[in-house]
């Protein structure tokens, strides 16, 4: 997970038990540093504005800095949200993320730092949520397609109907938009890119 300015990556490990959360400075040859760890499982989900990071731990979140102070004055979602694959819009005040309130996952936003209550985004199903750079766009996958929706700024989260902007023939598994907002990297299930493996049993008494 890239740092707003390019020069971090946070990722978790788990080379030493559960997964722990590492960041590493790009262009140093320094080792990654342990930002926070815990025995449970522990994984970055976004980078606030000012360069610290959310992170959730089983179903706990924290704000962290990168010298592994937890903040203690930030209004954090309801444990019951699960925000893996969740995102922080670029203003550091809408939390993107999934949950199942209908019986199947969907995409949510709410205030983030504050208290308020949640607003639903997709309308029939929809996972991985990413905020566009400016924060005016929020993308989501719904299978086979990639849907966006402008968002209205203001105090209350306010948005346009999703659109799909692009549809494949195939379950779109990762993807990430480029900055300019015109293009975006799509990596597509690679499952129907393989050939059924037949085995034949007893082939020498077929011979002549």
């Amino acid at each position: 997970m890239w740092s707003p300015d390019g020069r971090h990556v946070a990722y978790a490990w788990d080379g030493e038990g559960p997964p722990d959360v590492y960041v590493k400075e790009v262009d140093s040859d320094a080792p990654a540093m342990l930002v926070y760890q815990t025995p449970k499982v522990d994984f970055p989900v976004a980078w606030l504005p000012d360069g610290r990071l959310l992170v959730q731990s089983g179903r706990d979140k924290a704000v962290v800095a990168l010298d592994g102070s937890v903040a203690e004055d930030v209004e954090l979602p309801d444990t019951s949200v699960s925000v893996l694959n969740g995102d922080l819009s670029p203003d550091g005040q809408w939390l993107a993320f999934m949950a199942r309130d209908t019986g199947r996952l969907e995409v949510y936003v709410q205030p983030f730092g504050r208290r308020g209550g949640r607003v639903r985004v997709s309308t029939a199903g929809g996972v991985a949520p990413r905020w566009s750079r400016d924060g005016r766009s929020l993308y989501y996958v719904q299978e086979r397609s990639l849907y966006a929706t402008t968002v209205r700024p203001g105090a209350s989260f306010e948005h346009d109907p999703p659109e799909v902007l692009f549809s494949a023939d195939r379950q779109i598994e990762f993807y990430g938009v480029l900055p300019d907002g015109e293009q975006a990297l799509i990596v597509l299930d690679a499952s129907n890119d393989f050939q059924p493996l037949q085995v034949l049993m007893n082939w020498q008494a077929r011979l002549p």
